[in-house]
């Protein structure tokens, strides 16, 4: 589920492993809608770290409810194979 969360707010890729991350949930999961960002804070060729919020909006206010912080290792898919 975690590396799910993290393809999916930080765009890393498919072909991306992590070597580590941490999960803090900071505040029960309520409100009327949840929003989940994401960015690579350091993209590399071999070693990229990634950061993912996710929060709870209700009645208009917006609280922090989950950070992500993960390193994703970059691993070569490529066959050689052309279009």
């Amino acid at each position: 589920m975690r590396r799910q969360f993290a393809r999916s707010t930080t765009g890393c890729p498919e072909h991306a492993r992590r070597p580590g991350d941490a999960t803090d949930l900071l505040s029960p999961a309520k409100g009327d809608r949840f929003v989940a960002l994401g960015r690579v804070v350091r993209p590399g060729r071999k070693l990229m770290v990634c950061l993912g919020e996710v929060f709870a909006e209700d009645g208009g206010r917006r609280k922090q409810i989950a950070l992500m912080t993960a390193s994703m290792m970059v691993m070569d898919t490529s066959t050689g194979l052309h279009d």
